[in-house]
């Protein structure tokens, strides 16, 4: 079962995709953008990226339609390739300082490509390399994975596990899964429903 969140972000995608958008509205996407300067190893990257993903299981949720009501499944570990991306390679450094019209615009246009959110893994993560140095690091989450909280946290942790600090003890964790039911069996006036 989703939480109300959940349910409430399947409904606006349900109704607005194909009636007010062509596809799924993308204003529920969050996208991060992180300068990296130095060598970066794609490959120690998506490894962080699928131990991330493999111990948080919210990171591998979707919300699929059954009989017109949402509900949340979990997809197996997916097959995490990090996409990298040349077309900004040669940048000038005046060019990287202020990330020129160009670079703007494959981030924007990256960051407003719709989920499908009973399909498509809702996290998405892309390398724009610049040069042997300098890379843009993209990530896009859709809003029903993460907050403003966790997200801080998810790339905390991504970052953690990649500069060799690890990725943090779980202490106390709660499945979101739990959440969503304990969140579920409370009454509606103690949520303030009347």
């Amino acid at each position: 079962k989703c939480s109300y969140h959940q349910d409430r972000l399947w409904f606006i995608d349900q109704f607005e995709s194909g009636n007010l958008y062509a596809s799924s509205p993308v204003y529920h996407n969050i996208p991060v953008i992180a300068a990296i300067e130095g060598s970066l190893d794609i490959a120690k990257l998506e490894s962080c990226l699928r131990k991330l993903v493999l111990e948080n299981e919210i990171l591998r949720m979707r919300i699929k339609d059954t009989d017109g009501v949402p509900s949340r499944y979990l997809s197996g570990l997916p097959d995490i390739r990090i996409s990298v991306n040349k077309s900004l390679y040669g940048m000038s450094d005046s060019e990287w300082s202020s990330l020129s019209a160009s670079g703007c615009a494959l981030l924007i246009s990256e960051a407003k490509e719709p989920f499908n959110l009973g399909e498509d893994s809702l996290l998405r993560v892309s390398v724009y390399a610049c040069s042997e140095q300098r890379h843009l690091l993209s990530i896009n989450i859709h809003h029903a994975i993460v907050d403003r909280v966790s997200c801080r946290l998810f790339l905390q942790s991504l970052f953690d596990a990649y500069t060799g600090n690890g990725l943090p003890e779980k202490k106390d964790s709660l499945p979101y899964a739990a959440f969503s039911r304990w969140q579920l069996d409370l009454s509606r006036d103690v949520l303030g429903y009347h």
